[in-house]
């Protein structure tokens, strides 16, 4: 393996949905199922057509708050709890934390999602993975998310919007994402596959950025390269961190 720090980058910081994984993908109905009974059997207290409309208006709530940059998660459900019956808010916690749990019904990685984690730890590059998450914290991803994908062992680090407290597009995202790959921002090569949150703040603060752009075709970039598939985006990677392309 490559002695970190050899190359002219010391680590690669990646986005999860539409990077690694489809998240465009209509959610399978397996996932409500599976959460539904969960939530159920959680609060015997509600019917269960109850429990269906709390669901529903978590992930109403979840959506609507999508495009704010502060993130509240455990308030907005405590508020969406309270008002389906009064002494519930206090239960926000655990109804969180059943939420954010795997149902089986996860969509699969893109391809080559676990040869590009390999390839960069070959290329001396920490790995931290930067993603927006309505439910999954940090401890979920480690508990129970990097299994699922099959990349136990392949991170480095991991922020979680709900565990930081503030989405992407926000600096806090990337400040921490650097803090844990130990090195400044000129030294990380971003991959991710939005314009808005991905692509403009990392280049504002001096990354290499390379967009993904395969559950949607290519489109105009300020990224400095553009791929259609996770292999070409470890090609990518190795090109980037060859010596003979960096003096």
């Amino acid at each position: 393996m490559t002695e970190r720090g050899n190359g002219r980058f010391r680590a690669l910081l990646v986005d999860a949905g539409g990077t690694l994984f489809p998240d465009a993908l209509p959610e399978a109905p397996g996932v409500r199922e599976v959460r539904l009974r969960r939530l159920a059997a959680l609060l015997p207290e509600l019917e269960r057509d109850d429990v269906a409309r709390l669901l529903d208006e978590l992930r109403d709530r979840m959506h609507e708050r999508s495009s704010e940059v502060e993130q509240r998660t455990d308030a907005d459900v405590a508020e969406v709890l309270e008002s389906a019956r009064p002494g519930l808010g206090g239960r926000a916690s655990e109804v969180r934390r059943t939420l954010g749990r795997a149902t089986g019904h996860e969509h699969p990685p893109f391809a080559g999602h676990r040869e590009l984690l390999e390839t960069a730890g070959e290329l001396g590059l920490r790995r931290v993975l930067v993603s927006n998450t309505n439910w999954v914290s940090d401890e979920d991803w480690q508990e129970w998310r990097l299994a699922s994908l099959g990349i136990d062992g392949l991170l480095d680090g991991i922020v979680t919007s709900y565990s930081l407290g503030r989405r992407k597009p926000d600096r806090a995202m990337f400040d921490r994402a650097t803090a844990l790959a130990g090195c400044p921002p000129h030294a990380c090569v971003f991959m991710g596959d939005r314009e808005d949150k991905d692509v403009e703040p990392a280049l504002a603060l001096g990354m290499t950025v390379i967009i993904v752009a395969i559950q949607s075709p290519p489109t105009a970039t300020r990224a400095q390269h553009q791929v259609t598939s996770l292999r070409a985006a470890t090609e990518a990677l190795r090109t980037l961190q060859s010596p003979l392309t960096n003096p």
